[in-house]
C-alpha cells in the first residue's frame, strides 16, 4: 500500500516539475530583448552629427532686467527635462533639406549664390515637421524612434549650455564673431 501511494506522488511532483519548466521557458521566449544602450554621439547616413543630452533643471525664460528682453520672453521660471533626448550639432543645410523634400526654399539658394553647405533659412514650421518625418522614414535608426523638432524647453536647455547668462558664452553678442544676422 505504501508503494501505490509513493508512486503517484513522484509522477505528480515530477509533472508539475517539468510544467513549470516548460512555462518559465515559454515565458522567456515571449520576452522581448531590451534597446541597445543610447550612443552619446552619433551621425546618420547624411552626415548629420547628433548628440545626447541628459535633461536637467534650468531657468527658463529671459530675467525682467535682461537687455533687449521682449516680453513674451518672461517671467524666467524653473524647468525640469526629466527625459534624455538628442540634439542636432548644427542646423540643417540647404543640400540635406534639398535631398529630403525637393525643396530649395532659401533666399541664397533661389538666387542661384549656392551655399548648398550653409544653413537651410525660409522654411516654414509645417515645411520643418514634414522634413523631420521624411528623415524617419528614411533614415530611422531603430523601431520607435523618430526624428523631430525640439520644444521649446528642450532648445533653450541646449542653447543655454548650463550658462545662467543671457548666452551660453556671456552676457552680449559680438557682431560677426559670435552671430550673424
Amino acid at each position: 500500500q505504501r508503494r501505490s501511494f509513493v508512486t503517484p506522488l513522484l509522477f505528480l511532483v515530477g509533472g508539475m516539475l517539468i510544467l513549470g519548466i516548460l512555462d518559465y521557458a515559454g515565458y522567456r521566449a515571449t520576452l522581448t530583448p531590451p534597446p541597445p544602450p543610447l550612443q552619446k554621439e552619433f551621425a546618420n547616413e547624411l552626415g548629420m552629427k547628433f548628440v545626447l543630452l541628459d535633461g536637467g533643471s534650468f531657468k527658463m525664460g529671459s530675467t525682467e532686467d535682461e537687455t533687449g528682453r521682449r516680453e513674451d520672453e518672461g517671467p524666467a521660471h524653473p524647468v525640469t527635462l526629466r527625459d534624455k533626448f538628442y540634439m542636432g550639432t548644427t542646423e540643417v543645410t540647404q543640400s540635406v533639406f534639398t535631398e529630403m523634400t525637393g525643396t530649395a526654399p532659401s533666399s541664397s539658394a533661389k538666387q542661384g549664390r549656392g551655399g548648398a553647405e550653409l544653413p537651410v533659412e525660409n522654411v516654414t514650421w509645417q515645411e520643418a515637421v514634414d522634413f523631420c518625418k521624411r528623415l524617419t522614414k528614411d533614415h530611422g535608426k531603430r523601431e520607435g524612434w523618430a526624428y523631430r523638432l525640439p520644444m521649446e524647453a528642450e532648445w533653450e536647455f541646449a542653447c543655454r549650455a548650463g550658462s545662467t547668462k543671457p548666452f551660453a558664452f556671456g552676457e552680449r553678442l559680438i557682431f560677426p564673431k559670435l552671430a550673424i544676422f
